[in-house]
């Protein structure tokens, strides 16, 4: 059984003014061509009337020959502001990005706008169609060209099949530039038995301590030696290591999960599941 996952429809406008919170300067965030990793970059001698302008510059090529945009060829067609989270809509060219640059480029346009409307959240649409990812600030790892990575550390819980029993394991994992942890952390879950071969993470939410989890139809395969219980469970427990996370709803192709594979789900997967 399945639960339709629920989408906010958006309607975009315009924006009137534009000033970053505390200054007449503007940080534009590219990617380091040599590292491939996030950096600052203020621009100070141009005034923008419109917050679609900042994006529209961001997807422009940068002066300086050691940086690049992961942008380029993206039109920003408006923003809007509502309920505490800004949406930024943009042409289709966003969509074409594969998996690693689309992060990078969330975290370009997120950091970048962060300095406007005083909010952390953020969604992002193409077209005008809709969003039901909440992008935050928080989430994305900076560090400049010569700073630390970011090192996640969690207890992972993997699946023995043959035995039929979950295994913690404590692991460091160094954050790729860009990368949200719930991704981080889903990436080395897919090393595991817990999810399907193949099974891939189409968007994650975090909202009020809860964590939506919306995957591709791979996870619907059926499980080794019928483990559904304990491949559950591993992922309810793995994911609630994570600061900020209380819960965890699994959805694939937009759909929530209310069974799997005869295995009734609460509306909310707890460590206690």
């Amino acid at each position: 059984m399945i639960r339709k996952l629920a989408l906010t429809a958006v309607l975009f406008a315009a924006v009137s003014a534009c000033s970053p919170e505390g200054g007449e300067t503007v940080r534009l965030y590219y990617v380091s061509n040599d590292a491939n990793s996030l950096v600052e970059y203020i621009h100070s001698d141009k005034a923008f009337s419109h917050p679609a302008d900042i994006v529209n510059e961001l997807a422009k090529a940068p002066r300086e020959a050691r940086l690049r945009t992961v942008i380029s060829g993206v039109v920003c067609n408006g923003v809007f502001f509502q309920d505490g989270v800004a949406y930024i809509d943009l042409s289709a060219g966003y969509d074409e990005l594969g998996e690693h640059e689309k992060t990078l480029a969330n975290a370009c346009v997120v950091l970048t706008m962060s300095q406007f409307y005083g909010t952390e959240n953020f969604r992002i649409a193409v077209d005008g169609g809709e969003s039901s990812v909440v992008l935050h600030v928080r989430d994305f790892m900076f560090t400049d060209e010569v700073g630390t990575p970011k090192v996640l550390t969690v207890t992972l819980y993997q699946l023995d099949v043959q035995n039929r029993e979950l295994t913690g394991e404590r692991r460091r994992i160094v954050l790729r530039e860009g990368q949200t942890e719930q991704r981080c952390l889903f990436d080395e879950l897919r090393k595991t038995a817990i999810l399907p071969a193949r099974t891939r993470l189409l968007s994650s939410e975090i909202d009020n301590g809860i964590l939506t989890l919306d995957m591709s139809e791979e996870f619907l395969s059926p499980p080794q030696n019928e483990t559904q219980w304990l491949m559950i469970q591993g992922i309810a427990r793995s994911f609630t290591e994570l600061d900020g996370v209380d819960g965890v709803i699994l959805a694939v192709e937009g759909q929530i999960l209310s069974e799997y594979h005869g295995v009734e789900l609460p509306e909310v997967l707890t460590r206690e599941f």
